[in-house]
């Protein structure tokens, strides 16, 4: 074995699985919380600046500041980071998406290495491929391929879970060597995980799971304890500070719901992050249960078959204990897959410890290799046949990932052609814009999406997101102008909110629009709303634009006063009007 711990070649093996899994979300356009973000970090001081402002991060993805009949969903994240990650992005690549993508999976991959250097600590120090092994182990994780393809401002997840990594690297380093400089190397990673999500806490169960696994007293480590503690004391009186003595969203909740989280997530997390079972196509056809119990069975069967098996059983349940205790923050809200990569990272550190503690030996008989096999391939060959199959759903069967991206290039090319020339700005008011979950497109962040994708020669505004409320119902929407710059909405058969709110009533406006909305009172009936656009606004701009997307297409894009005035109720048929001729959107390919 080379005392090398890490080698080129072992660099370099997630680097080629990366760019091959991942290269083509460099297509993808930012959208949703990104756009919220980069807006805050393009207008809080140059890109060299760490301050950011005492109101960047207050209310960071509201956008439309509704008032009236209207609960805004919470938003005041404290996380600097996130500024920091979007000023670099937008000094390096300015409007060029794929260079926040490229930043985004360079992310990635620093989380998969640091993550694969600690399991190297854990596992076999100096083994030289248990990193590169278990920094493709978690490429292939469903929830990094989930986060991978979703907004890249979950950069902040992987970042902190990398400054985790890096931290626990420093402490071991210190409780080895005694050297005071990598205690501070230690709380400064701390600090500035602490910058990127409040998940870097969980520091406090990496540090001493590692003292444990090589039992080193506790107590001898204080002075580590004591400065820990230290740095996540001043994090939360900056934090107290920065929102006026409340820890901004992580208020609030109630101890039966984070009780209830914690009781589920301890009965489903190891299928939920070791063999990733709920969501993937192979869970559904075979069952959690059974494919979790198959799990179960090859740990015990490798267990059985370790030369010390009272030394692996405490390694392995001490990772699992330091596993659950690792989603940290993620107990007081729901569980997010940002949540489950610290957990994930030391339950494959778990099942590498079964393996090679079971590994058998060149004079081993031939049953003994072959129940060695049947073990890896229950525990191994669930976790490889899950994470294909996922990786499958997305991006080789349904290929949902280009659908969705098609979707926002039909929006961000019908919104740049509005643009057009002039040096007056202009006004874009999007009456709907689809929703999507799992992709993202831009339900909470139309306003700043216009601006940026104009250089902000256009002010946008956004009223409703929407999508349907039956999988086997389409929804049913029609858009009338009754005035010059009134118009009213019809639903049916969707779902529709404001921009980052959970509730709203029957009367909402803001500086630009004011909203009107109407319940239907039967199932065959229409839900109602009445916006009408502020005059004093519009002669503010040269032109005023009123859109509507349906997820498809535009179903309406009309230049206010110019447009038709409609006099009747509408149809049962949906109505829908093409855009101008010198302002239609350009045809996506």
């Amino acid at each position: 074995m080379s005392k090398k711990p890490y080698s080129i070649p072992g660099f370099l093996l997630p680097l080629v699985l990366a760019i091959v899994l991942y290269s083509r979300t460099l297509g993808y356009y930012i959208a949703g919380d990104d756009l919220c973000i980069v807006d805050r970090a393009i207008h809080s001081g140059p890109w060299w600046s760490l301050y950011i402002g005492r109101d960047t991060l207050r209310q960071l993805l509201e956008t439309e500041e509704f008032q009236g009949d209207v609960e805004v969903a919470g938003s005041d994240i404290f996380r600097p980071g996130l500024i920091w990650f979007y000023k670099a992005g937008y000094a390096l690549f300015g409007r060029w998406d794929t260079g926040y993508r490229i930043l985004y999976i360079v992310t990635i991959l620093c989380f998969a290495c640091c993550a694969g250097a600690v399991t190297t600590r854990i596992v076999a120090p100096g083994n030289p491929w248990i990193m590169p092994v278990t920094a493709c182990l978690l490429l292939v994780n469903p929830r990094v391929q989930y986060l991978a393809t979703f907004q890249t401002c979950e950069a902040q997840s992987f970042a902190a879970a990398t400054f985790v990594c890096a931290g626990a690297i420093a402490h071991d380093n210190w409780a080895a060597s005694g050297n005071r400089r990598w205690l501070a190397v230690s709380a400064g990673l701390l600090a500035l995980g602490l910058c990127f999500r409040e998940n870097a806490v969980v520091l406090l169960v990496f540090a001493p799971l590692l003292d444990l696994l090589r039992r080193r007293s506790l107590r001898v480590n204080w002075r580590a304890w004591a400065v820990y503690g230290s740095v996540m004391t001043s994090y939360f009186v900056l934090r107290l500070t920065y929102y006026g003595g409340t820890l901004g969203n992580y208020q609030g909740f109630r101890a039966q719901e984070q009780y209830a989280h914690i009781v589920y997530h301890v009965r489903s997390t190891l299928p939920d992050v070791v063999a990733s079972l709920p969501g993937s196509a192979l869970a559904c056809q075979i069952g959690h249960r059974r494919l979790l119990m198959v799990v179960l069975a090859g740990a015990l069967v490798l267990l059985w078959l370790s030369r010390r098996p009272s030394v692996t059983m405490r390694s392995a349940g001490l990772l699992v204990l330091g596993a659950y205790l690792a989603f940290g923050p993620g107990y007081m809200t729901s569980l997010f897959p940002s949540h489950e990569l610290l957990p994930a990272i030391l339950f494959v550190s778990a099942l590498l410890v079964l393996t090679l503690s079971a590994r058998p030996t060149p004079a081993a008989r031939r049953r003994t290799r072959l129940v060695f096999l049947v073990g890896c391939l229950s525990v191994w060959g669930t976790y490889l046949a899950n994470s294909v199959c996922y990786y499958v759903e997305w991006g080789v069967g349904t290929r949902k990932d280009v659908l969705a991206q098609t979707v926002r290039k039909s929006i961000r090319e019908g919104i740049e052609s509005l643009n057009g020339s002039g040096d007056r700005r202009k006004l874009v008011i999007c009456l709907l814009c689809p929703v999507s979950t799992r992709f993202c497109y831009y339900e909470n962040s139309m306003a700043p999406a216009i601006g940026f994708w104009t250089d902000q020669r256009c002010e946008g505004h956004s009223l409703f997101w929407f999508k349907p409320a039956s999988f086997f119902a389409p929804s049913d929407i029609k858009i009338e102008r009754i005035a010059g710059n009134r118009f009213t909405l019809y639903f049916r058969n969707c779902v529709f909110l404001p921009p980052q709110t959970v509730n709203f009533g029957p009367h909402l406006w803001n500086e630009t629009i004011d909203v009107v909305l109407t319940r239907r009172q039967s199932e065959t009936e229409f839900h109602t709303a009445t916006i009408t656009i502020s005059p004093c606004r519009m002669r503010e701009f040269e032109r005023t634009y009123v859109i509507a997307h349906d997820g498809k297409e535009f179903i309406y894009c009309q230049e206010a006063f110019q447009a038709p005035v409609a006099n009747r109720a509408p149809d049962d048929k949906p109505h829908r009007r093409s855009p101008p001729a010198s302002h239609k959107p350009q045809e996506v390919e």
